[in-house]
C-alpha cells in the first residue's frame, strides 16, 4: 500500500482528491494540509510515498516546499 500526503490549500479540492484516493484499495492518505510551510514538515514528519502538492499556495508555495525537503 502506497501511503499519501496531499498539501492543497483549496478545501474542496483538498477533500475531493483525498475521497477518490480513499476509495482505491492500494493507498492510503496520512495527511493533508493547507500551505506549503506545514507540507514541508508533514513529509518530513511522515516520509510518504507519495505527494500530492498544489503550485500555489499560502506561505511557501509547492515548488519552493519541494525544493526544500
Amino acid at each position: 500500500m502506497k501511503t499519501i500526503v496531499v498539501i492543497e490549500d483549496e478545501l474542496f479540492f483538498r477533500k475531493s482528491v483525498c475521497k477518490i484516493l480513499e476509495k482505491q484499495k492500494d493507498f492510503q492518505i496520512v495527511g493533508e494540509t493547507n500551505n506549503g510551510l506545514s507540507g514541508a514538515e508533514m513529509i518530513r514528519d511522515l516520509n510518504p510515498d507519495i505527494a500530492i502538492v498544489d503550485i500555489s499556495m499560502p506561505l511557501m508555495n509547492g515548488l519552493e516546499m519541494i525544493r526544500q525537503v
